[in-house]
C-alpha cells in the first residue's frame, strides 16, 4: 500500500527518469528527493506548527526541453485532412488492469503521431485527490486504464508522452498535467489543449459538451461528472461515459486547428498561424507548470476571510482562521477533504459563535452531521478557541483609550508639504495616558477605520491635556478642530457600518429562506 504524504512539506517529485533529452533530471528535484529518502516516516508527519510553511519551488524536469521544442511540420500545416472518426461501437475498445497489457499499449503510443487523453479524478474522500481513471484514443483505438490497479506501472507511459515528435491532445488540462506529475510523475512535452483553443476562437461556451454537440452532433451525459469513479469494477455506462471524453477529441483537434486558420484568413491576417500558435503557445505554459502541494492559506482561505471581514468582529475574525487552520490539519492527518471534515458554512457559524462547550458547537451544524473524524478533535478545537478567546479578553482588559480612538502605529508615509503635525489623544479615564503619534502615521481602529490626513495649517495648535489631580476636568488649548473632525467622520462610518452589517444579516435571511424553498 503506498503511503500518502499530505505533510506541509514540499511535494516530492516522482521522477527518477527522463526520455528523449540528454539533460539530467535537475538538481533541486534530486536534493528533495534525496532529503525525502533520509527518513521518509519523518518527512510525511504533519505538524501543525509547519502550517505556515509555504511548498518550495523546484525546476520542470523537462523545462530546457520545453524552452528547446520546435513544432513538427504536421501541427503547422495549413492543410489539415479531414480524418472522421467511427462510431463507438465500431471502434476497437480496451480496458486495461494489468502491466503487461500497459507495456502494449506504451509500444502502441509510441508509435502514433497523436493521442487524445483525459483523466477521470476523485478528491471529496482524499486531501490531494486520487487519480482514478486514464482514457486514451489514438485515430483507431480507445483505451481506458485502470490507474488505480496499476498506480506503481504508469511510469511506464512516461516516454509517450514526453516524446516531442507526439501531439498529446487534451481539453482543460490546466489540473490535468498536475496529477499525471502528481501520481505518476509523467511529464507533458508537445500537448494542444482544445479548451485554449475555444478561447482564442471566441467560443460561445468553453466546455467538452459544447464542442461535442458543435462539432459532431452528440450530446454528452452528464450523469457522471460527478460519480465516485473509485468504484470498482467500473459499470458499463461509466466506461461509455469516460470513453466518449477522448473518442471525438482528435477530430475536434482538427476541427479547431481549421477554424483557427479559417479566422486569420476572414480578419486578413497575412500570418495565417498566427491564432495556431496561440494555443499552441498557452498549451506550453499549461505543459510547463509543476504541481505543488496545497497551502492552509490559499486562495480560497483568503477568499472566505474577504467574504465574512465586514460581518464579523475582530476576535470572531480570529476564531474564523483558527478554526480553517485546524480543519485543513485535521483534513491533512485523517487523508480527507477539507469540506468533507467541515462544509465552509459551518466554519463560518463556529465563527460567529465562539464556542467553548460542545454543545454550542454541534449547533453550528445547523442539523447537518457532525463526522466522527472531526468529532475526535473536538477537544482540542474548544481549547484552541477557548485560548484564543483569553488572550483576546487580556489584550481587552488593558488600559485603553475610551471613547477617545485608539491609535497604531503603521509604515511612515510622506508629508504632502510641510512639517508633519503632532496629535495627542488622551483616555478620560486616566488624562496622564498620553498617545503621541504623527497624524499621517496613524491608522484607526475598527469602527474608526475611516483616516484623513490634515496639513499643518489645519491643526495650527495641538491639544495640550494637563494631569490634575483628583480627577479634575482637563483643560483644552484652543482649535480643537482636528478632534472633532474625527469624531464626526467616526460617527460617520459607524453609521454606515451598521447599514452595511443590516444588509448582511437581510440578505443572509434571503439566502437561508431561497435555500429552504429550493
Amino acid at each position: 500500500m503506498e503511503l500518502v504524504d499530505n505533510s506541509y512539506n514540499s511535494f516530492v517529485p516522482l521522477i527518477t527518469r527522463k526520455y528523449h533529452t540528454n539533460h539530467p533530471v535537475p538538481e533541486d528535484i534530486l536534493n528533495i528527493q534525496r532529503e525525502y529518502n533520509e527518513n521518509p516516516e519523518q518527512y510525511r508527519k504533519v505538524l501543525l506548527k509547519d502550517a505556515k510553511k509555504s511548498p518550495a519551488f523546484y525546476t520542470h524536469p523537462y523545462a530546457e526541453e520545453l524552452k528547446e521544442f520546435v513544432y513538427t511540420p504536421e501541427q503547422l500545416s495549413l492543410e489539415i485532412p479531414d480524418i472522421k472518426y467511427k462510431s463507438l461501437e465500431d471502434t476497437p475498445f480496451q480496458f486495461i488492469d494489468k502491466t503487461e497489457q500497459l507495456e502494449e499499449l506504451a509500444k502502441e503510443l509510441n508509435k502514433a503521431t497523436e493521442f487524445a487523453v483525459d483523466l477521470e479524478h476523485h478528491a471529496h474522500r482524499s486531501f490531494l485527490g486520487i487519480t482514478c481513471l486514464m482514457q486514451i484514443s489514438t485515430r483507431t483505438n480507445d483505451y481506458v486504464v485502470d490507474v488505480i490497479a496499476l498506480r506503481k506501472q504508469m511510469h511506464v507511459l512516461q516516454e509517450p508522452f514526453a516524446n516531442p515528435g507526439i501531439v498529446k491532445v487534451f481539453h482543460g488540462a490546466d489540473w490535468d498535467v498536475k496529477w499525471l506529475q502528481r501520481d505518476f510523475g509523467i511529464y507533458v512535452v508537445n500537448m494542444f489543449d482544445t479548451g485554449q483553443a475555444t478561447r482564442v476562437l471566441g467560443c460561445s461556451s468553453y466546455s467538452l459538451a459544447y464542442l461535442l454537440k458543435d462539432i459532431c452532433n452528440v450530446t454528452a451525459n452528464k450523469q457522471y461528472q460527478l460519480a465516485d469513479w473509485r468504484v470498482r469494477p467500473l459499470p458499463e455506462e461509466m466506461i461509455h461515459y469516460a470513453r466518449e471524453d477522448t473518442h471525438y477529441l482528435l477530430y475536434i483537434y482538427d476541427t479547431l486547428r481549421r477554424r483557427l486558420i479559417s479566422m486569420a484568413k476572414m480578419r486578413s491576417i497575412k500570418d495565417l498561424r498566427v491564432y495556431l500558435n496561440m494555443v499552441l503557445r498557452k498549451s506550453k505554459e499549461i505543459s510547463a507548470a509543476i504541481y505543488l502541494k496545497p497551502e492552509t492559506k490559499d486562495f480560497y482561505y483568503y477568499t472566505i476571510i474577504s467574504h465574512n471581514a465586514a460581518s464579523l468582529r475582530k476576535i470572531q475574525l480570529r476564531v474564523l482562521k483558527l478554526m480553517l487552520k485546524w480543519r485543513d490539519y485535521i483534513a491533512r492527518i485523517e487523508d480527507e477533504s477539507i469540506n468533507y471534515i467541515c462544509p465552509k458554512d459551518v466554519v463560518v457559524n463556529v465563527a460567529r459563535a465562539m464556542p467553548t462547550k460542545y454543545s454550542d458547537l454541534r449547533e453550528c451544524f445547523k442539523g447537518k452531521n457532525m463526522v466522527p473524524l472531526l468529532e475526535k478533535h473536538v477537544p482540542e478545537i474548544l481549547a484552541a478557541i477557548s485560548t484564543k478567546l483569553q488572550k483576546h479578553n487580556e489584550v481587552v482588559s488593558l488600559p485603553i483609550a475610551e471613547p477617545m480612538v485608539i491609535a497604531e502605529k503603521i509604515a511612515p508615509r510622506e508629508p504632502a508639504r510641510g512639517p508633519v503635525p503632532e496629535v495627542k489623544f488622551c483616555n478620560e479615564d486616566n488624562p496622564g495616558k498620553l498617545f503621541h503619534i504623527a497624524a499621517n502615521q496613524i491608522k484607526l481602529n475598527e469602527p474608526w477605520s475611516i483616516l484623513k490626513y490634515y496639513n499643518q495649517d489645519e491643526v495650527k495648535e495641538e491639544v495640550n491635556i494637563e494631569t490634575i489631580e483628583e480627577k479634575k476636568v482637563a483643560t483644552i488649548s484652543k482649535k480643537s478642530k482636528t478632534l472633532n473632525k474625527v469624531q464626526k467622520a467616526t460617527q460617520k462610518h459607524s453609521r454606515k457600518l451598521e447599514k452595511l452589517q443590516r444588509l448582511a444579516r437581510s440578505s443572509s435571511g434571503a439566502g437561508k429562506k431561497k435555500a429552504k424553498k429550493d
